[in-house]
Parts: structure tokens; sequence; C-alpha cells
């Protein structure tokens, strides 16, 4: 019986029963836990929730892929059931109390992540470089221990340097788990559609008035704001200076123009991995709503990604040689765009990279997990503008800062050793697979780029659901390699 219930969830109906029941569950579950005054309450349930919905996809529904969809889901519409939440009654007075809710997500994923490992750890072959994350994770924890930073920036930080590796290993270990090996193509396809929906949506908000009342009385905008930054705007008042310009920003039902703009450059890349004429007008259509977005992390992310497809892809220039000159370059742009005299955000980003970098020497060792950087900025009332100089809008500046040389270390570590694999895979790829993994070295490369200009580029909410891209293929071309030795009758 319990096969016959395992089998009927992988066909072609999951999705439909996924829909029916276990997400409307769970939709439902997360409008009532809006309502919730005590965030301690609020925190309770949510992790109950998390645990019991994870278990049930795991080991029951055995279905890695609708899990995986359902992470996706989380992300996209978290601020939307927020919102709209509260319809329910007029209880909420603050957003504060809301905010277990912003990490639903990650405590899904870090369950998820658990679960895996317990059924796939002797499934997975690690790679060297890998071996890393458990001696980083254990520097995290005695930072939080001894670092003298509010418990909740600490928390806040240890969630944005570790959720990168969560998202990575979950790709790894959900590719030993999918009933077919073609399973990533149905969270492929849902990045896709929904970065079209988000589009589509977010043209409309355009149209309507910044003053409506629609922003307040429906989605509860200030609710929203207020967990997510500490302060109370009950409208989408988010525009970006371009010269003497101040121009609005496409936020849709993300309500957040950064967050949008990540997932649309990682829809955008979905549909190159697809590889289909019909993403053509798709592609186009994401690009708008892209550039609408006004993000420059993830403008910047997709106009590397293209350089890098076309130099090392299509015009065969040699990777080293290649990341050589990009890095030449870009330390002429940076030195340009920085003395140039033109009025726009990108100074202060620029700085959040530079003041770490230029100090890091008379505090080798860091100045502690969570003191420094934009959340901190926030819990102390203080604008980022004015503590640029402790990484604030740098993901890697606030990483030197905080964790000194050892965390940069292990992280860059890591990174560049997974950027050669990738790499390596691409050397030894079929046609198909080929551009797969060029797409996904350029993803790689381009966010640590992106890295050290924004701060929020490794978040679940932005880059979360390229890791596990890039963890699921990492896997695939380790089994590949793997049968290849195997056939020539050598160890592995």
């Amino acid at each position: 019986m319990e096969q016959t219930i395992r089998s009927n969830y992988s066909n072609d109906k999951s999705v439909l029963l996924y829909l029916c029941y276990p997400l409307l569950f769970q939709i439902a579950a997360m409008l009532l836990t809006v309502n919730l005054l005590d965030i301690k309450l609020s925190l309770l349930f949510i992790v109950l929730n998390a645990v019991i919905f994870t278990y049930l996809f795991i080991y029951y529904i055995n279905n890695i892929t609708l899990m995986i969809i359902n992470i996706i889901i989380m992300i996209s519409f978290q601020n939307l059931f927020i919102g709209l939440g509260d319809m329910l009654s007029a209880y909420q007075s603050s957003g504060l109390a809301l905010r277990p809710l912003l990490i639903y997500k990650e405590i899904i994923s870090v369950i998820v992540l658990v679960l895996l490992y317990l059924k796939t750890n002797k499934k997975i072959r690690i790679n060297n470089y890998e071996k890393i994350v458990p001696v980083l994770v254990i520097y995290l924890l005695i930072e939080l221990l001894i670092s003298g930073a509010q418990m909740e920036s600490k928390l806040y930080y240890l969630r944005t340097y570790l959720i990168p590796f969560v998202c990575y290993l979950i790709g790894r270990m959900a590719y030993f788990e999918m009933k077919t090996k073609s399973g990533i193509k149905p969270i492929i396809n849902t990045v896709t559609v929904i970065g079209v929906m988000a589009v589509v949506i977010g043209f409309i908000f355009l149209l309507i008035s910044v003053d409506s009342s629609l922003w307040r009385d429906i989605f509860h905008l200030g609710l929203i704001s207020e967990a997510k930054t500490g302060r109370y705007e009950d409208f989408p008042r988010w525009y970006t200076p371009i010269g003497p310009l101040y121009l609005r920003r496409m936020f849709s039902f993300f309500f957040d123009s950064i967050s949008l703009s990540y997932f649309l450059i990682t829809s955008l890349i979905c549909s190159m991995l697809i590889r289909k004429r019909i993403m053509l007008p798709i592609q186009l259509l994401l690009f708008a709503g892209l550039i609408f977005t006004f993000g420059k992390g993830a403008i910047g992310m997709l106009l590397i990604l293209m350089v890098i497809i076309i130099c090392i892809h299509y015009m065969k220039i040699n990777a080293k040689w290649f990341v050589t000159a990009f890095l030449v370059v870009m330390g002429i742009a940076y030195e340009f765009v920085y003395n140039f005299n033109f009025r726009s955000s990108a100074s202060v980003h620029f700085d959040g990279l530079m003041g770490p970098l230029m100090n890091i020497f008379y505090s080798p060792l860091g100045h502690g997990l969570g003191i420094g950087g934009n959340y901190f900025a926030i819990l102390n009332n203080v604008k980022a503008w004015d503590i640029s100089s402790t990484g604030a809008e740098s993901f890697i500046g606030v990483m030197i800062y905080q964790l000194g040389f050892p965390g940069i270390v292990m992280f860059l570590f890591f990174f560049i050793s997974m950027m050669r694999n990738l790499l390596s895979a691409y050397a030894t790829a079929d046609s198909e697979e080929r551009f797969r993994y060029i797409v996904l070295y350029a993803t790689a490369f381009s966010i640590l780029i992106a890295s050290l200009f924004q701060e929020s580029t490794m978040g679940l909410n932005y880059t979360g659901i390229l890791f596990m891209l890039i963890g699921f293929y990492v896997s695939k071309s380790k089994e590949f390699n793997v049968r290849q030795y195997q056939a020539k009758g050598e160890n592995v």
C-alpha cells in the first residue's frame, strides 16, 4: 500500500496533488501565523510546521523535486502571504512579530539538508574542497559564542554565511533522491514560470499609484516593511537615483525590488538551461523586468554571465586568461566609476568593499560575527552609508570585517574550487551539457563578483536557487566521472 501511494506521487499528478493539499495547508498555516502576537509562539509554530511538512515530503511522499519547488514558492510569495494574512484579523500591530515568518524557508532548507544527509550520506562522494565546509561551520559557531554583538545580529549573519552552503549541499544530495535525473526540469520550469508571472504583475503594479490605499489596506505593506527593515512604511516608495533622476523600481508580489531582481536573473539562467527557441520571447520579457527593477547586482551578474559565455564558450578564449583580463578591466572600471562625479548609490557599495579590505591587517581575525554590515545598521538605527567602513553593502566586505582572514580564506577557497570543478565538467561534458556547465560556471563567477558590491547577494531569497542548481550539476558531473573510471576498471 505504501509503495502504491509513493508511486502515485511520483507521476504527473504530483504537482496537482501538492497544490491541492500540502501547499494549501502550508499557506493556511502561514496566514494564521501572521496573526500571532507573541514572536516566540510564532517561531515555535513555524518550526513545528516545517519539521512535520519536511518529514512528510522526504520520508512519506518521497519527492524531493516537489520539496524544492515548495522552497521556491515560499521564496517567491513569502511577503504576499504575510500581507494577505493580516486581512484575517486586525490583531497584528507590529511587523517585528512577523520576523520568524521571514526565516521559514531557511528553517525548511536546513531541515531538508539534515534529512537528505541521513538518506544519502552513503551515496554521495565528497569533493576535496567540500571538506572545508564543516571547518567553516565550527569557526562560525565559535564566533557565535565569543562575539560581543547583539544575538539577533549574530544569528542573522550566521544565516547569511551558511545559506549558500546549505543550498549547494541540498542540490548535491537531491541528485541522488530524484526519481529520474530529469527531475531537475520541473524545478527549472517552475522558476521560469514564476519569473514571467512576477514581471507581468510587476508592470501592472507600476501602473498603480504609489499612494494608493491598496498597498496599506490589502497588502499591508507597512507590516512587511517593518518586519524586514524595522521601519514602518505603508507605501512602495522604492526609487533609485540615476544622475539627476529618481526612477521608480519594479517590485511585483515580492514587494522588494532587490529580491525581485535576483529572482529574475535566476529565472533568466533557468531559461538558458532549458535551451528551446520558445524561450527567446520569455527571456526578453524577463530581461525587461530585470531592467525595471534597477537591481545593479543582478543586472551586473547578467552582463558578466553573457560576457563569459561569449568569450569562453563561443570565442574559445582560455578561461585563465579571460579571468585575468576581466579582473584587470574591473579594477580600471572601479577607479573610473569611484572617482567620477556621478550621482548614484554605487559609491557606498565600493566603500563597503574597500574599507574592510584596506584595514584587514589591523584586525586579521575580524571584529566578530554580527558586528558591522547592513543588519547591524538596522538594529542600531543608523544608515548603512554612515558605516560603510564595516562592510555595509558588500558581502565580501562585511565577511572580511567580521570574520577576518580565516573566514574569507575558507569561503574563497570553497568558491573558487567549486568554479574550477564546473569548468572541468564543462571540458569533459557532451555538447548539450557543455553549455549548461558554462552557464553555471558563469553564474558562480558572476555571483562572486556581485558579492563584492552587494551584501545581500548570497541570501536564499537572492541566489539560493542557483546554488541548488550548481550543487545538482556538480553531483551529476561527479557521478559521470565515476562511471567513466569504473568502465576503465580504475579505482575511484
